[in-house]
């Protein structure tokens, strides 16, 4: 996972690597210990985006993820973006209805 932080915007990317399932927890895990880290530290991430595009499936591992982000970033007023380029992943947005409620950009 790669993080690309733009402090002018206060924006935080994490780019991640392959799909966003049970078989790559660590990525899930290392994205939920740096954004509590900052919570812990006052100074949370509001914006955060996420960046999908390597990702050819989410599993319910990955969702779980996704969704704690959001909830996180909602109570702080920010905003998750998610970018994303396989129609596979889409799917698994649209089929459980986050398509909805996260802000979604193909890239």
């Amino acid at each position: 996972m790669e993080q690309i932080v733009d402090a002018e915007k206060k924006v935080l990317t994490l780019r991640l690597r392959g799909d966003l399932t049970s078989g790559n927890t660590a990525s899930a895990q290392a994205i939920a210990a740096l954004l509590q880290a900052a919570r812990d530290e006052g100074r949370p991430w509001r914006n955060v985006e996420l960046d999908l595009r390597e990702a050819r499936m989410v599993d319910s591992v990955g969702l779980n993820m996704i969704v704690a982000v959001f909830k996180s970033t909602q109570r702080g007023g920010g905003r998750l973006r998610l970018n994303y380029s396989d129609a596979n992943v889409h799917r698994t947005f649209v089929f459980t209805r986050l398509d909805q409620h996260l802000d979604l950009v193909k890239v």
